[in-house]
């Protein structure tokens, strides 16, 4: 899964089981170096850009649907919220001694602010 394109220094993210090497290594990207899996013809290097076709510039960063940024101004306030609301039922949790109601508030709290 590409998970995040930076255009201006030409990076994918990456992950999955098809991506070789160590866990939070660099992994090169390139045509296939066997000479029976090449093409007669030479074909333009895939996947092929032309920067005349675009009608206006790329951003400099492209995430994949499913994630969100965190410069993204609303992330960054439901993080905050979240870690506010963990660090009063710690402070809660110092004050009573009950680690079990402790549990149930939080997971009740933070499942709230999904919905």
């Amino acid at each position: 899964k590409i998970w995040r394109i930076n255009t201006k220094y030409n990076v994918l993210y990456v992950q999955g089981r098809g991506v070789p090497g160590v866990i939070n290594s660099y992994v090169y990207i390139y045509d296939t170096l066997l000479h029976l899996r090449k093409s007669k013809e030479k074909p333009d290097a895939f996947p092929t850009f032309y920067p005349e076709d675009l009608e206006e510039p790329l951003p400099e960063d492209i995430y994949a649907e499913d994630i969100q940024p965190l410069e993204n101004p609303q992330r960054t306030q439901d993080l905050a919220d979240q870690h506010q609301v963990q660090c009063a039922l710690r402070a809660r949790q110092r004050r009573s001694g009950s680690d079990q109601q402790l549990r149930l508030h939080l997971r009740y709290s933070l499942t709230s602010q999904e919905i």
